[in-house]
């Protein structure tokens, strides 16, 4: 593995900033696969067999930046590119037809993310987060979802939550804290589940919740 990285940090006024670049590249040996076998277990499920295959190789850029101005305002994003491909091309799947791939499962090629924290008074927060995610192969195994073995292109996905948090003082020694906000605003979510006795319980990718509306309670002592 080798890597190289520049680390920038500038005020302007009363703003701290901090830039971070990044190359890396990595080369893998024997990289681990899974392999569909024949036969199956006792109770008729599929066997998946872990063996090595032919080395990989992961190279990528990736940025990040913060901004803070105070105890007020703070900002941080980071986007990332990345290549993750095996040598040679690999057959997953033993059903016939079944095209081999190269690009390495589950990881995508594109990433980032961002986080804004703002303090207009006080005991008041609000803050904002989000990941983005960019499409990525996934196997879907044959059952109720596909008669054979897909290797599936997934969506790309934003998911974005908004938070409100505000302190009161309890007494001289504690605080409680209130919040509420809403995660994944836009519902960015997988909409193509396996359902029925025959589904491929592995294939679930993406954000692990639809749209959701949360409030919490929390003493600080």
């Amino acid at each position: 593995s080798v890597s190289a990285s520049v680390d920038w940090y500038h005020t302007f006024g009363m703003v701290q900033t901090n830039i971070l670049f990044e190359a890396f590249y990595t080369d893998l040996s024997d990289v681990f696969v899974l392999r569909k076998l024949e036969e199956h277990d006792s109770k008729g499920n599929q066997v998946l067999e872990r063996c090595n295959g032919a080395g990989a190789r992961v190279w990528g850029l990736n940025l990040e930046a913060k901004a803070m101005l105070g105890n007020r305002f703070q900002a941080q994003f980071g986007i990332t590119y990345q290549q993750s491909r095996y040598k040679e091309d690999e057959y997953w799947s033993e059903n016939e037809g079944v095209a081999p791939v190269k690009r390495m499962f589950r990881t995508p090629d594109t990433y980032g993310y961002f986080t804004i924290k703002y303090n207009p008074i006080k005991p008041l927060t609000i803050s904002a987060s989000a990941t983005a995610t960019g499409n990525m192969l996934v196997q879907h195994l044959e059952g109720s979802g596909t008669d054979v073995d897909v290797a599936v292109t997934t969506p790309a996905f934003f998911d974005a939550t908004l938070k409100l948090s505000y302190d009161f003082k309890v007494f001289n020694y504690a605080s409680l804290q209130v919040s509420a906000g809403v995660q994944n605003i836009f519902n960015s979510y997988q909409n193509d589940f396996d359902q029925g006795e025959m589904r491929d319980s592995g294939y679930i990718y993406g954000p692990l919740m639809p749209r959701s509306v949360f409030c919490s309670l929390k003493i600080n002592i």
